[in-house]
C-alpha cells in the first residue's frame, strides 16, 4: 500500500512467484460428475487481488480475485483460471465463471470454485508451451514478492525511495530488486551463449576456408601460368580466364552444398522441436546461405586468377 502511494506508482501486486520463474504448485483438477481419472493438471500460484491488472492480463469472464476470496475453509479456494485449461477440461469459457473444481491429494479433497477467466500468457520461456494454468488469492504474508508497474524519467531516485520505503517496512530483511524485462531476457542466456559460440566458430570455418582456397588457387594460378600465356596470346580475355580457374574450386563449393545442406536442414528440424514455437525453415534459407558460400568461394579464388 505505501509502494502505490508513491506517484510513479501505477500499481503493484504481491506474489508466491513472478512470471519467468518456475511455478511448481500443481494439482490434477476435475469438473462435477467427472472423476480423477479424467483430471487436468493445472499448475497454479498464489498473488494477491491486484496480479492481473499489474501484469495486464486481460479477464475474458468472471471477475478478477478479491480479498474476500481468501479461503476461509481447509482444502478450499477460488480461481481465475487460464484458457488452456478451460479447453483440457472441456469447459467453455462464458460457462466457466461459478464451476466447481475438484481434486484428491494424499487422501485430501480440494475443492476449487472458478471466478474468473484469464487470457492465455506465456508465464514461462517462449521455449514451453502454455499449460493449464490458475490464480489464487492468499493472504499477504505468504507472498514473498512484489512486482511493481513503474513510470519515471529517474529510475535510479525511485529505486532510492523505494529502498528507503523497504528499510522502514522490513529492516531485518535486505532490499533486493530487478526489471522484469531483464528477468525474461535471462531465460535466454543459453540460447544467446549458443548463437555467439555458433557465430564464432561460422567466422573461424570461413575464414579457414578462405585460407585454403586463397592457396589453392594461387599453386593452380602458378601451375597453369604457361597456359595462361597461350591463351592470352590467342585472344582469351581477363574474364574467360577468371572463369576457367574458378571453375573447378566452385563446383567443388555446390558439391559439399548439395551434400551440407540437407544435414542442416535436418539439424536444425531437430534443434527447433525443443520449442513450443518455431520458425519455419524455408529454401530461402539454404538459397541466401548457398549464394554467400559460392560467392566468398568466388572472390576468393577470383583474385589470383586476376592476377595470374
Amino acid at each position: 500500500n505505501q509502494l502505490m502511494a508513491m506517484p510513479e506508482v501505477e500499481l503493484a501486486s504481491a506474489m508466491l512467484v513472478t512470471p519467468g520463474q518456475f511455478i511448481y504448485n500443481d494439482l490434477a483438477m476435475y469438473k462435477e460428475g467427472e472423476d480423477m481419472d479424467r483430471a487436468t493438471g493445472i499448475r497454479f500460484t498464489y498473488a494477491d487481488d491486484n496480479y492481473l491488472q499489474t501484469l495486464k492480463i486481460k479477464l475474458l469472464a468472471g471477475r478478477a480475485l478479491t480479498m474476500a476470496d481468501t479461503a476461509v475453509q481447509e482444502n478450499t479456494a477460488k480461481l481465475v483460471i487460464n484458457e488452456t485449461a478451460l479447453k483440457s477440461l472441456r469447459i467453455p469459457v462464458e460457462e466457466a465463471p461459478g464451476k466447481v473444481l475438484r481434486s484428491q491429494f494424499r487422501d485430501r479433497d480440494f475443492t476449487f470454485t472458478i471466478v474468473g477467466v484469464m487470457q492465455d500468457f506465456n508465464f514461462e520461456k517462449l521455449g514451453s508451451s502454455i499449460d493449464p494454468f490458475a490464480v489464487t488469492i492468499a493472504a499477504p504474508n505468504e507472498l514473498a514478492q512484489v512486482v511493481a508497474d513503474v513510470e519515471s524519467g529517474d529510475y535510479g531516485a525511485f529505486l532510492q525511495k523505494a529502498e528507503a520505503l523497504w528499510k522502514s517496512t522490513v529492516p531485518s530483511l535486505p532490499f533486493e530488486f530487478s526489471f522484469l524485462d531483464q528477468d525474461f531476457e535471462k531465460l535466454y542466456l543459453s540460447e544467446q551463449t549458443l548463437s555467439r559460440i555458433i557465430s564464432a566458430f561460422t567466422f573461424m570455418a570461413i575464414l579457414i576456408s578462405c585460407l585454403g582456397l586463397f592457396g589453392l588457387s594461387a599453386f593452380t594460378a602458378e601451375q597453369r601460368t604457361k597456359e595462361i600465356g597461350v591463351r592470352k596470346i590467342l585472344g582469351a580475355n581477363t574474364g574467360s580466364i577468371v572463369v576457367l580457374l574458378s571453375r573447378e574450386f566452385v563446383s567443388l563449393v555446390i558439391l559439399s552444398l548439395l551434400i551440407a545442406s540437407p544435414l542442416a536442414w535436418w539439424g536444425m528440424k531437430k534443434w527447433l522441436e525443443n520449442f513450443a514455437y518455431q520458425v519455419d525453415l524455408g529454401w530461402e534459407v539454404f538459397l541466401m546461405t548457398a549464394l554467400v558460400a559460392v560467392g566468398v568461394a568466388f572472390f576468393t579464388v577470383s583474385f589470383q586468377s586476376v592476377k595470374a
